[in-house]
């Protein structure tokens, strides 16, 4: 069945796990020099570098193989041959069985929106397809992604999925029903297979954002292609609130996306290729201190990207170049970080409690995963340590005081002499910035806005 057909083979020829984990591998693009330019452009260029960073985990593996299924089951289903595209292209008003919503759902900053954005990298650049010689070429395009926006309104949804010349002449007076049928219309013509919706948390702000909610994934289930919803646990409460109709038909697909483990391999690659992104300007391992950075972040890994160019912002604003381990932790607790530290503090002191009161930190759904405890498990040991180390503090006089602060300052500079940062005098034989190396960074921080 899928042999000729181009609908069909955008997702048969990716429809392999270790196909998956090799194209989806977004690794580290150096940034060099980063001292050479100002201090807000550099950290603007550090976040959204350690941001594209993705190593696909195992689950992750699984979860883009499931979506991609559904999508190849689609292209089968309503992708046959040319001549049923081209039936179903002059129909005025195409319909589509209803397909079950993917909602992937996680902490905020888990990595949800980078599984998103793996997904589009799997199945490529878009193209076109040539029907028959009576009709030219049509656009081929395999996923449509949308990023919901504050106040958005499913009008303002669907006018992304509609014709762009559509959209344009009629703007925002197209009602919503007018806009159903030309999204539809439009996403079968261009041969969609999948559309993904990512940052639904932010419909919660509008002051119905429960009808809203529901509303919006309804009418996903009806353009066409199946649909990956991604959101944060508090639209998932949020969901839980609605009838039960409308539970049982956006709830069935529910996935969890949780945190790395300190001591998972995943962890270990994606702690090491954040410093290959940034050569020489710590002076510590990171996959030394894999433990330590953990701690920091729970695993969530915009924590610590966050964290990472607090303490960079830091220590330029001192007049040094080089990150120290200190810097990290004065990051920690410093005010600019306090919002998130709150949420990791919380996250640890409620390792224990299945209760946890911030809706936003704690899953509805009862989770079966040997990676959910794992990580339960791991937040445990961090709390455990945390509050033997205070016991301990709070014991010694000060004397013993003195000395632990000795042997702390000791540690920390075996821990320097052991790391084998770049030599910022050196990198690859330039002594200094190049014309070539500030346009290479000009366009990489270009091409992330």
């Amino acid at each position: 069945m899928t042999s000729g057909n181009v609908w069909i083979e955008r997702y048969s020829r990716v429809n392999d796990l270790e196909v998956i984990k090799r194209l989806c591998h977004r690794g580290a693009q150096p940034l060099f020099d980063l001292d050479s330019i100002s201090i807000g452009t550099a950290c603007d260029m550090i976040r959204a570098e350690l941001g594209e960073i993705f190593i696909p985990t195992k689950r992750c593996c699984q979860i883009i193989l499931e979506v991609v299924q559904q999508a190849q089951s689609h292209a089968e289903k309503n992708y046959p041959d040319h001549r049923t595209f081209l039936t179903r292209a002059y129909e005025t008003d195409p319909s589509f069985d209803p397909w079950p919503p993917i909602l992937l759902t996680g902490l905020a900053g888990s990595g949800k929106s980078q599984l998103g954005k793996a997904i589009v990298r799997l199945l490529g650049a878009d193209s076109t397809v040539q029907v028959d010689s009576g009709h030219g070429h049509v656009p081929l395009v395999a996923v449509s992604r949308i990023s919901v926006k504050a106040k958005a309104t499913l009008g303002d949804i669907l006018s992304k999925l509609a014709a762009p010349e559509y959209s344009k002449i009629t703007g925002r007076r197209n009602s919503v029903a007018s806009l159903d049928v030309m999204s539809t219309k439009w996403q079968y013509l261009i041969g969609v297979c999948l559309i993904i919706l990512d940052e639904m948390q932010f419909l919660t702000q509008s002051e119905d954002a429960n009808v809203l909610i529901a509303k919006v994934m309804l009418r996903m289930t009806y353009v066409g292609p199946p649909a990956l919803i991604i959101c944060n646990y508090s639209v998932l409460h949020r969901l839980l609130r609605r009838p039960q109709e409308e539970r049982q038909r956006l709830l069935t697909q529910t996935t969890v996306l949780l945190p790395d483990s300190p001591d998972s391999p995943d962890w270990l690659s994606v702690v090491d290729e954040y410093q290959k992104a940034l050569p020489g300007l710590f002076d510590f391992s990171f996959t030394s201190a894999q433990r330590e950075l953990w701690r920091l972040c729970a695993g969530l890994k915009r924590v610590l990207v966050n964290l990472v160019v607090l303490a960079y912002r830091q220590t330029r604003l001192d007049g040094r170049t080089l990150v120290r381990w200190v810097d990290i932790e004065k990051a920690y607790r410093s005010t600019a970080f306090s919002p998130m530290r709150e949420d990791v503090e919380l996250l640890i002191s409620e390792a224990f409690n299945s209760r946890q009161e911030r809706q936003d930190l704690r899953c509805p759904l009862p989770i079966e995963s040997t990676e959910l405890e794992l990580y339960k498990t791991a937040l445990r040991a961090i709390r455990n340590q945390m509050v033997s180390s205070a016991a301990a503090e709070s014991a010694l006089n000060e004397k013993e005081r003195q000395a632990k602060e000795s042997l702390s300052a000791l540690r920390a500079n075996e821990r320097s002499a052991a790391s084998t940062p770049v030599d910022r005098a050196d990198t690859k034989g330039r002594s200094r910035t190049t014309a070539e190396d500030l346009i290479k960074n000009a366009n990489r921080l270009r091409q992330s806005k």
